[in-house]
């Protein structure tokens, strides 16, 4: 009888051993669903750190730097706003320390009348090369297509005002009228919170007109799919009605059968940061397809972003060979950091590096826009994390 009782299990064993069972389950189908979680969250404060590690006290500038600049007109542009100050002397830091303390192009900041004349010329004290400029609210280059001014129709405005919208159109129509008009033949554009990381030791625009560039990218997203609505339609619309193929590029972003909103695959240039040629957007052909997009009003009535109608356009009217992906400096923008290999070499070394190597990069944090909702907070938390060990130059 005793030696029977001994064999028998508790009921406190066997719940122990129920209990260690439904943990493993946890553990198992868990883990992968954390890790898919957190490890945009962990890679991203990681290469934060390193980067910061890494930054370079100073960067050497080529021989030619003064004669390239001779020979050019070339504008980096950023949309500002006063509230958002220590961000853009940061960005402005980054951006003359480690590219236009060598090449000197102008940097032109737009703004809507915030910055009173003694901020700009603080700004200018520290950054000569910066001219500002003002869009006025109502101006040619600041306001609703024709047609648009009810603003009753307009979708939702939580989180996207009016002079959100306005921001999208500069940036997919107005910004290359402008500079166009102005005598510029590129430019590349920037935010108030893009950061370049390291040293650019050429002048990307002289490199883009040698090796027949058109459009030059650092990082991609997948964007919120509402953020297109009815655009992928109007492009498959107007390819179809002027009669052009759609480009083997654009098929490989939409799964099969027409072009629309639900077959896309929301791949979209991360364009915070791009370099292009004025010119290309201003030919006629680009230009009847933006003023369909503008009339349209898609911008307003749907809150479509600029970086959707950037992307389809380019992919829409320009072959790839003409595009660049530049991936041999680091570069930070919102919840997005790209660490490059070539960035933490010291110079002598990066000619040896082979040119695979040159295009290896590091990616961290919320590429997929979807899912930004979950895991934004949680960069924040990384944010002022590193801020309190001191790393904060770039937040």
């Amino acid at each position: 009888m005793g030696q029977a009782r001994r064999g028998q299990h508790s009921p406190w064993s066997a719940l122990l051993s129920h209990v260690c069972g439904i943990l493993a389950v946890v553990v198992v189908f868990g883990l992968p669903l954390a890790l898919q979680r957190f490890w945009p969250v962990l890679t991203y404060g990681v290469l934060k750190i390193v980067a910061s590690a890494a930054r370079p006290r100073s960067c050497s500038c080529p021989v030619d730097a003064d004669a390239a600049r001779a020979r050019r007109r070339d504008a980096i542009v950023l949309l500002v706003q006063k509230k958002r100050w220590t961000k853009l002397m940061n960005s402005l830091a980054d951006l003359q320390k480690h590219f236009n303390v060598c090449f000197r192009k102008d940097v032109l900041l737009f703004h809507n009348g915030d910055f009173t004349i003694a901020d700009q010329t603080e700004v200018k004290k520290h950054y000569p090369l910066v001219q500002f400029h003002y869009l006025a609210d109502g101006g040619k280059y600041w306001k609703v297509p024709p047609g648009l001014e009810n603003r009753s129709a307009w979708g939702s405005t939580k989180g996207y005002s009016a002079g959100y919208r306005h921001m999208t159109r500069f940036h997919y129509k107005m910004v290359f009228e402008y500079l166009e008009e102005r005598g510029y033949d590129w430019f590349m554009r920037l935010d108030d919170d893009s950061f370049i990381l390291s040293c650019i030791e050429y002048d990307v625009f002289q490199f883009m007109e040698d090796n027949d560039h058109l459009y030059a990218w650092r990082l991609a997203q997948l964007e919120f799919r509402d953020f297109a609505k009815q655009l992928p339609e109007m492009a498959d619309a107007h390819m179809r009605r002027i009669r052009a193929p759609m480009s083997h590029e654009m098929h490989s972003h939409y799964d099969g059968g027409q072009l629309s909103t639900a077959s896309w695959d929301r791949w979209t240039y991360y364009n915070n940061f791009m370099v292009t040629r004025i010119s290309w957007w201003r030919s006629r052909g680009i230009q009847q397809w933006l003023e369909m997009v503008d009339t349209s009003g898609i911008a307003y009535l749907s809150r479509v972003g600029d970086a959707p109608i950037q992307t389809f356009t380019r992919m829409m009217f320009m072959n790839k060979k003409h595009v660049h992906h530049f991936q041999d400096w680091s570069y930070h923008h919102g919840p997005i950091i790209a660490l490059s290999l070539s960035s933490l070499l010291p110079t002598w070394m990066r000619p040896f590096l082979l040119e695979d190597a040159q295009r290896f990069e590091w990616i961290g944090g919320q590429a997929d826009m979807m899912e930004s909702g979950s895991t934004a907070p949680l960069i924040f938390e990384v944010n002022v994390w590193l801020a309190s060990l001191g790393i904060k130059w770039w937040l």
